[in-house]
């Protein structure tokens, strides 16, 4: 499958992973569903990641494509909770 390809499926899966936290119903299978298809999102574009680098970091292959996994799956997540933490301590601080 060719690279345009996965990198637009990519982008539509995070696009309803987006909608879905959006959302205004809050509970545990919108959560999960998020998270299926920021995993389907960061997959995708692991793969295309991990394909443009250079040959002596692609070795060993199952470890090099977790590690690029693991940039895309949980740096987002850990934006979304840092920058929650800020937004509460901002609604918590006197002003």
């Amino acid at each position: 499958m060719s690279s345009l390809k996965l990198i637009i499926y990519a982008v539509a899966a995070e696009i309803a992973s987006l909608m879905l936290l959006l959302s205004k119903q809050a509970d545990l299978s919108i959560f999960l569903l998020y998270l299926l298809s920021h995993g389907l999102a960061s997959a995708l574009l692991s793969v295309v990641a991990w394909s443009l680098l250079p040959e002596r970091f692609r070795t060993p292959k199952i470890l090099s494509w977790v590690l690029v996994f693991s940039f895309a799956f949980f740096i987002p997540a850990m934006g979304l909770v840092t920058r929650s933490e800020e937004h509460t301590s901002e609604l918590q601080s006197p002003a």
